[in-house]
């Protein structure tokens, strides 16, 4: 919206020079400019040379130059997006280059559909960074090259409702060309950067099956929710995982294909069938959430405009049975329709969920944390098993609830021996099943309510073991007893906490309570939820 932009008459920058030798070496990276809702209503100047102009994402995420632009090579950088709206562009090339971490992605864009808003020379698109053309032939004058690396992945955004270009995945581009060119194990990314699209998308037929799906476009600086609506019912997934690709390999993963859905940046949400269309994810597939650049994301690496804000999901779904939906780091997952992942497995990997409904599917947990976000404590209920080690291997498993609702699980939490239980997060989380995970617990933040009795080494919400529960750490902690259940396991306290009975019923606590000194407990009752 420009109407949130501050308006100047025009832009020129001071050329400093070519580089040539120690003396011009100086001056190899000419003018920086921090453009920051900034919007240019003449022309902009450059100067014969480099010419940068870093646009921080900030409130409004953008910056425009609205006439025309003349001069030497422009450099943008940033996380936020420089938009162009000359249709006579004439200076020398553009590189976009990208940010060192997967939060907002830097955006070189057009808003126009005629003429040449990206000049007359050659785009370079590196790891991390993505351009915007709001018709094709926006680059009729151009030759791009966007480039991924096992880092960041390069994209190109669709800010319109038409097919996306063909493109060569090597060799060079010519004018009016596009060339994909990947040292890592992805092509890159395809954001659709437009309310509604209609097109139907092969993924297995562009960029050899290893293209990503997302979205770019920021609500607040175009006026509505910001959602692109993927409004087709036909959504065709691109080629199979590989041993270095996929979070959990097994025997059918070399020939299942894959749904890749993610890129465009933090600022990003695609909506699949848009409330209409239904089954759009099906059949033998996996679907991933978010590139990461190890499959499991205990590494703490994910790609560069890997990402985006939330995929959401308001349809049934019909995948299988044997298919996964993994939903990996800096990635998040909203879910509105109980059929949403059709009989899949839901992979934990290190993202989170927003859930507002109840959802039966298992669940598999592959990295150490996951974060459960928002959604709504009525209907955030995972009602399937879910398996702590997948792989046989235990380890600890951090839940961390926020958003302000209770996160509950109804199934039955397993894991093998050496599976530790770890609760983090200021919100609450309801455990209701007979759980079997052999290892530890420890309550480190917020409220932890048990609804099924907790005894030496027998199935319960705390799973099976003899170990004391834990509470301890920094936050505010609170052991509820949700029903008539016994805790018969010791508590080992080392932090100032609750324990409460959170029921009408008697609730009976056979264990030992062990306070470490300085700390205070506190008991009480009440008869509705917490």
């Amino acid at each position: 919206d420009i109407r949130s932009l501050q308006r100047i008459k025009s832009l020129t920058f001071a050329d400093l020079g070519a580089t040539a030798g120690p003396t011009g070496g100086s001056y190899r990276d000419g003018i920086t400019l921090t453009l920051s809702a900034i919007y240019v209503g003449g022309s902009t100047t450059l100067g014969d040379h480099s010419n940068n102009i870093s646009v921080p994402f900030g409130t409004v995420g953008s910056s425009v130059l609205g006439g025309q632009v003349t001069g030497g090579v422009l450099n943008k950088y940033g996380t936020g997006y420089l938009l162009m709206a000359g249709t006579n562009n004439t200076y020398a090339s553009s590189v976009v280059y990208g940010d060192a971490n997967a939060t907002t992605t830097s955006v070189l864009g057009s808003l126009t559909r005629n003429g040449t808003p990206f000049g007359s020379g050659p785009i370079t698109v590196n790891p991390g960074a993505l351009l915007r053309i709001a018709d094709v032939s926006n680059i009729s004058s151009n030759a791009v090259t966007i480039l991924t690396d096992g880092q960041g992945l390069g994209g190109l955004g669709l800010a319109g409702n038409f097919a996306p270009p063909a493109f060569l995945t090597s060799g060079t581009a010519s004018s009016g060309q596009i060339v994909f060119k990947s040292t890592g194990d992805y092509t890159g990314v395809l954001a659709l950067d437009t309310a509604y699209y209609t097109q139907s998308l092969n993924m297995a037929a562009l960029g050899g099956g290893k293209m990503w799906l997302g979205a770019s476009q920021n609500g607040s600086s175009i006026g509505y929710s910001g959602n692109t609506y993927y409004f087709n019912p036909v959504l065709t997934p691109g080629t199979a995982d590989t041993v270095s690709t996929a979070p959990i390999y097994n025997g059918s993963t070399a020939t299942t294909p894959v749904y890749r859905l993610g890129g465009g940046g933090g600022q990003g949400y695609l909506v699949l069938g848009g409330g209409a269309y239904e089954n759009v994810l099906t059949g033998s597939a996996n679907v991933q959430m978010g590139a990461v650049v190890t499959p499991n994301a205990a590494a703490g690496l994910s790609y560069v405009n890997g990402n985006t804000a939330a995929i959401i999901l308001q349809n049934r779904n019909d995948l299988a049975s044997g298919s996964m939906v993994f939903v990996n780091k800096d990635s998040a997952l909203q879910i509105t329709n109980s059929f949403a992942l059709g009989n899949a497995t839901l992979v934990l990997n290190g993202g989170n969920i927003q859930l507002n409904v109840p959802i039966t599917n298992p669940i598999s947990m592959v990295s150490d944390s996951f974060n459960f976000n928002n959604g709504g404590t009525t209907t955030s209920v995972f009602r399937g098993n879910v398996n702590l080690s997948p792989s046989g291997v235990g380890g600890s498993r951090t839940f961390s609830t926020g958003g302000g609702v209770a996160n509950t699980f109804q199934g039955v939490i397993s894991g093998v021996v050496g599976t530790n239980f770890i609760k983090g997060g200021a919100n609450d989380l309801i455990l209701d099943g007979l759980n079997t995970y052999y290892g530890t617990t420890t309550l480190t933040n917020g409220n932890t309510f048990m609804g099924t009795s907790v005894l030496p080494n027998q199935a319960g919400a705390f799973g099976i073991s003899d170990t004391p529960v834990a509470m301890s750490n920094t936050g505010n902690v609170l052991l509820g007893l949700a029903g008539q259940v016994t805790l018969g396991r010791d508590l080992m306290i080392t932090v100032n906490a609750g324990l409460r009975n959170q029921s009408v019923n008697t609730a009976t606590v056979t264990g030992a309570i062990n306070i470490a000194g300085s700390t205070t407990l506190t008991l009480d009752a009440v008869s509705s939820g917490g």
